[in-house]
């Protein structure tokens, strides 16, 4: 036998063979250890070989080893890494690429017909394999949510994977129908509407960042103190409802005398709202100057200032006070109140003695004229931040959209909970184009102009889209 297997090898002898092979005493024993020679080849080739990363400098190896009763031990300390052993954790993952081949008809990664991976992109997406990569690629080739649920906490890294095969059954995808099942895929179907209503940046341009810098969930996240803003917080509640108007491209109230009165009277409250919020952040900068370290050299100076008024344009020293507090020019209007028969007009000496409560006042004053006009249904609309307009669709586009979302509103829940959102809201507008922002946010048609009753107000006009820290200083 030895002769025959000579005369098959071209180049060389039996005895040149391999001594392992070159010993055996019988045919019978050659061809066991040829034939698993023959296995270790095709193990070596589909698992074991190391593929080698010539793009990125790196070689991928997996580092699993055989854990049999009978396997001879093996000092593994000269490897170049530590061996993972097997672990149920290892069959959970298994069973996600089973159940990810069933529901998708492919593989997550590249592989041949038996299973081993192909090419050294495929070992270099499994060395870089995290939850955000199984979550995409499960999105993107299941269905089933049930299945996309389960296998985003199957085939993810293994300090994220059940820990069983035991709590993988425990998933609501081995029992669609129960309770549980349910009110998954009831979440479902809200993250799915999200996820259609996203628009993905893949380029942060000027206008972007600045719409980021402005946007209602940074203010909100401020004004409350929390980072988890999980629902639309740029909204405005009005107690009458909106109409598109095509021919001026946005919505309006209805030409009648008593709704376009509450719209005036509701904004005239939100206005004063905001003009003592105003006063205030200026009167907390004002004694916060007075009692720094060179508190005694400003009250000095304000007392020139005080002084110099007397005889002096009260505009040009209201813009040396608020420079010399750093405040900006847009608080000259609410410094002139100070300059202006030293401080005794409108309820400047109020916010003079006690910020405040000066501002707690007001603003319990107008949030009390603003609860009376919501004694009926009122429309809750989502406004656009770019535009800051209500959403409200065009009979033309026949748009599917929850909004407005009527409500019965109590005082309680419009002034404590809805009022803050739409105070901010109302900066923004105002930041945009002052009283016509205003105007426009609340639907009042363009042949009612700006009202002779905000006019009043205009000294809280200090919010600038050039500058978003005006309105986040009101925020706390």
């Amino acid at each position: 036998w030895k002769e025959g297997i000579s005369s098959l090898l071209e180049t060389i002898k039996f005895e040149d063979l391999p001594h392992v092979l070159a010993k055996c005493a019988s045919f019978e024993i050659f061809r066991a250890i040829w034939e698993r020679m023959c296995q270790n080849y095709d193990l070596w080739e589909t698992v074991i070989r190391p593929r080698v990363d010539e793009q990125k400098q790196c070689v991928y190896m997996l580092k699993t080893f055989e854990d049999r009763h009978d396997s001879p031990p093996r000092d593994a300390s000269t490897l170049p890494y530590k061996l993972i052993p097997p672990s149920e954790k290892v069959d959970v993952w298994i069973f996600g690429i089973f159940l990810y081949e069933l529901c998708s008809g492919g593989n997550p990664f590249h592989t041949g017909y038996q299973g081993d991976l192909r090419g050294v992109d495929s070992y270099s997406r499994l060395f870089e394999w995290d939850k955000a990569a199984a979550e995409k690629s499960v999105r993107e080739h299941v269905q089933d949510p049930l299945a996309q649920d389960l296998l985003c906490q199957v085939l993810v890294p293994a300090e994220d994977r059940l820990p069983s095969i035991s709590e993988v059954l425990k998933h609501p995808f081995f029992s669609p129908k129960s309770v549980e099942a349910e009110r998954y895929l009831e979440k479902h179907e809200e993250m799915q509407l999200l996820r259609d209503n996203t628009v993905a940046v893949r380029k942060v341009t000027k206008p972007v960042t600045y719409m980021l810098d402005n946007s209602m969930e940074k203010y909100c996240k401020l004004a409350f103190a929390t980072d988890q803003i999980a629902f639309p917080t740029c909204l405005m509640v009005l107690p009458y409802g909106l109409n598109f108007d095509e021919s001026i491209n946005r919505p309006v109230a209805a030409a009648n005398p008593r709704l376009i009165t509450c719209a005036v009277r509701l904004g005239k409250c939100l206005l004063e709202i905001n003009k003592a919020t105003a006063r205030l952040s200026f009167w907390l900068m004002m004694s916060g100057r007075m009692r720094g370290a060179e508190g005694n050299e400003f009250k000095a100076q304000m007392q020139d200032w005080l002084k110099r008024a007397r005889y002096e344009s009260c505009a040009s020293i209201a813009i040396e006070i608020v420079n010399g507090l750093g405040c900006g020019t847009n608080y000259a209007m609410i410094c002139e109140e100070v300059l202006a028969c030293d401080g005794n007009i409108s309820k400047a000496k109020s916010y003079m003695r006690d910020p405040i409560r000066a501002a707690r006042r007001a603003i319990k004053q107008n949030a009390g004229e603003l609860s009376d006009l919501y004694q009926s249904t009122s429309f809750l609309y989502l406004v656009d931040e770019m535009t800051l307009l209500p959403h409200c669709a065009s009979r033309k586009s026949q748009a599917s959209t929850p909004y407005p979302i009527h409500l019965e509103l109590s005082n309680m829940l419009i002034t404590k909970v809805l009022l803050p959102f739409m105070n901010i809201v109302v900066m923004k507008a105002l930041a945009k184009s002052q009283f016509e922002g205003l105007a426009n946010l609340l639907g009042l048609p363009p042949s009612i102009g700006i009202p002779d009753s905000w006019r009043s107000t205009e000294p809280g006009l200090i919010h600038s889209t050039d500058n978003s820290a005006s309105i986040e200083v009101y925020l706390p």
